[in-house]
């Protein structure tokens, strides 16, 4: 399968602004980050100076302001549930995991569902079958009023091969146990997990083997196995899905170095292989497709690791009509921040989490997520400017035709025609 690693358009693009997750007196650590519209979620842990750990929280912005709205909280939990390592946001709904929660045996877990309008806690929700050592909630994927949610070490026929739920999250209501046609032991089927409609994506980072699983979500039935075309590692550390396309982090795979990560993009139909994505710059231990989000033809994606800049941490911005690398972001200020724990993409705004971002003066570990706007991309067969291609381009070209040369040929011809068409919708959000 094609592999692609275009050179990025523009290098390093900054931030808007930065959301600090502070806590004087405890380090406080971004475990997730969340976007849908102008509400973002950032979650973290904090931790005592002497490492013990208190119940983490979810704190709710306007992405377009920076405003902080309010902090949520799980109620009575132990500081060992994990509260908020796990977040997701649609609409009306944001969806909290803490899987190591203890109300059917130790880390048997839960998950939170709050307005996101007002914080109101409306539901807190166990599988039917819940047990110890399941780790329900510790990943979580909403669309509308559907949420999948991850439990990776569930045992099904007597292995700790893990599963994941899909519920209803008006009702409360448990639709289907989502299960692998294959599974095995230590599978950790629900390490990850994405929806978009009636699909879920369910990856499996097993210890043997890995792979990710496509569900119908009316029926529950698997649809796809996706396996990558070539020999990979950590293959479905992240998933994610737009209306045409699944998106499979492989963070240990060895394209750019051993280490260096890539992601694997499929049919969403099909499940066949399209092409695969590489940072331009990749390099040995980058963990690139740690972790991946996806909105429209826009993915982003984090190289956890990355160091080429000084910094700990980057993310990319491709298109994925032209398969081609935008932009790649890093933050301002710190080194050694983790960044790109987390990412989350909605109509141009992108929000990475920085798991650890150094400010001695502070604290010895304020969490932060950064926030980016991308709506300006553009592809040289943006003739107007206004960062998306579109019928106004092709307008443009036809009225200047027989002088614009888009494809850098030399040329101006039926060529610089198919070029824009090829890069139709690029950069449209």
């Amino acid at each position: 399968m094609i592999a692609v690693a275009a050179s990025a358009q523009t290098e390093v693009k900054q931030e808007l602004r930065r959301l600090n997750l502070i806590e004087l007196i405890r380090g406080v650590y971004v475990e997730d980050v969340a976007l849908n519209g102008s509400t973002a979620l950032a979650s973290g842990s904090r931790f005592a100076p002497l490492g013990s750990s208190i119940t983490g929280f979810v704190r709710v912005y306007d992405v377009t302001t920076g405003e902080f709205h309010f902090e949520l909280l799980p109620d009575g939990a132990s500081g060992e549930a994990s509260f908020g390592v796990s977040v997701a946001v649609s609409g009306a709904n944001i969806v909290v995991g803490a899987p190591f929660e203890s109300d059917n045996g130790s880390s048997s877990g839960s998950i939170y569902v709050f307005d996101a309008t007002t914080g109101e806690r409306l539901l807190r929700l166990l599988p039917n079958d819940n047990a110890e050592g399941d780790q329900f909630g510790s990943t979580v994927a909403v669309s509308g009023t559907i949420a999948v949610v991850g439990a990776p070490r569930d045992i099904d026929k007597s292995v700790r091969s893990g599963s994941a739920y899909v519920f209803d999250i008006t009702t409360g209501q448990q639709l289907h146990k989502l299960l692998p046609n294959d599974g095995a032991a230590d599978d950790s089927f629900g390490r990850a997990v994405a929806i978009n409609g009636k699909t879920a994506v369910v990856g499996a980072l097993g210890s043997s083997r890995s792979a990710a699983y496509v569900f119908d979500l009316d029926s529950g039935q698997q649809l796809f196995k996706l396996l990558p075309g070539d020999p990979t590692g950590g293959f479905a550390t992240t998933v994610a899905l737009n209306d045409s396309m699944i998106l499979v982090g492989s963070s240990s795979d060895d394209d750019n170095g051993v280490g260096s990560g890539s992601v694997y993009v499929f049919d969403k139909v099909t499940g066949q292989q399209l092409f695969k994505l590489l940072a331009s710059d990749g390099a040995s231990r980058d963990l690139f497709g740690s972790s991946v989000a996806v909105d429209g033809n826009v993915a982003v994606v984090a190289a956890a690791q990355a160091t080429g800049y000084g910094f700990d941490g980057a993310a990319y911005i491709f298109d994925l009509t032209t398969k081609q690398e935008l932009f790649k972001l890093i933050p301002s200020d710190d080194p050694d921040t983790e960044f790109g724990e987390s990412v989350a993409v909605d109509k141009g705004t992108v929000v990475v989490g920085a798991r650890d971002s150094f400010t001695p003066i502070i604290s010895p570990a304020i969490g932060a997520a950064y926030v980016y706007n991308i709506q300006s991309a553009t592809t040289s067969a943006d003739l107007n400017g206004d960062g998306c291609v579109n019928q106004t381009d092709l307008a443009k070209l036809l009225g200047a035709w027989g002088t614009a040369d888009l494809n850098a040929d030399g040329l101006s011809n039926a060529a610089d025609l198919a070029f824009l068409l090829g890069s139709w919708d690029a950069g449209c959000f």
